[in-house]
């Protein structure tokens, strides 16, 4: 038997552990579609909320540079108003009238949009001992709620061993296929508890991770701002399996731990 073919049992789509919203989740409009959210397995597939961004609305105020200028002069002296009366005498200059410029409006900043932040990749990753095993299952179960928000699998599919991960695989197509519908995926977090990696597996050369993990509540709605299907928070645990080959590692398959 392969690496490859050994590394796959026991895992496959109905085992996945999450392609798409905590367990306990409502779905409603659309139906779920394939996969299951990485702790549980309610559906992500129909439509799940993902990271609504709303449009931010820039507001300029007033005009700019110099505000207009306002001479005034007023004579109130008595004696002028004779003297123009009998055609005698000058009358007292006008004293001069300060002016100031009007202030400057305050320009409104520009608001700048969130989003969700991609998780960092931790440097044991480049180990390939227990501990960068741990790391990197670690690492591929944070990415997800990025990846269903966004629909950027780039980093999902280079860990992802297509071969034989179904959860890996529902994965991307449940995010693609929010993206694809402009819908909006907000939530999910996913929070790793602890990580424990088994011994090397000397058939595969793979190993086992065990990963108690928390989920948090997760939403998806139409570009309208209809629900499509929502979940609560979920904890549990995942059974991962790594293989470290080609210089960097590879989730072999992943599922709920029975045991």
């Amino acid at each position: 038997m392969s690496a490859r073919d050994r590394a796959g049992v026991g895992v496959g789509p109905g085992r996945t552990p999450d392609t798409g919203s905590p367990a306990g989740g409502r779905a409603a409009g659309r139906g779920a579609g394939a996969g299951r959210s990485p702790i549980d397995g309610s559906g992500t597939g129909g439509r799940t909320p993902g990271v609504g961004r709303s449009a931010a609305q820039h507001v300029a105020v007033g005009g700019g540079g110099r505000g207009r200028l306002l001479a005034v002069g007023i004579v109130v002296a008595a004696g002028c108003l004779v003297a123009a009366c009998t055609g005698g005498g000058e009358p007292d200059p006008t004293p001069p009238v300060e002016t100031s410029a009007a202030p400057s409006p305050t320009p409104t900043p520009e608001p700048t949009e969130t989003g969700p932040t991609k998780p960092e990749r931790p440097a044991a990753m480049d180990r390939d001992d227990a501990e960068g095993a741990a790391a990197a299952a670690e690492y591929f179960l944070e990415l997800y709620p990025y990846v269903m928000a966004t629909g950027d699998t780039a980093e999902w599919d280079a860990m992802t061993w297509k071969e034989t991960c179904g959860f890996c695989s529902g994965v991307r197509e449940q995010a693609l296929e929010i993206r694809t519908a402009g819908d909006s995926y907000i939530g999910a977090e996913t929070t790793v508890t602890n990580a424990e990696a088994g011994e090397v597996d000397s058939l595969t050369g793979g190993r086992a991770v065990l990963i108690d993990v928390v989920q948090g509540p997760h939403k998806r709605t139409t570009v309208g701002g209809d629900l499509v299907s929502e979940g609560g928070e979920v904890r549990g645990q995942l059974h991962v399996d790594v293989l470290f080959t080609d210089g960097r590692w590879h989730i072999v398959g992943a599922s709920e731990n029975d045991s």
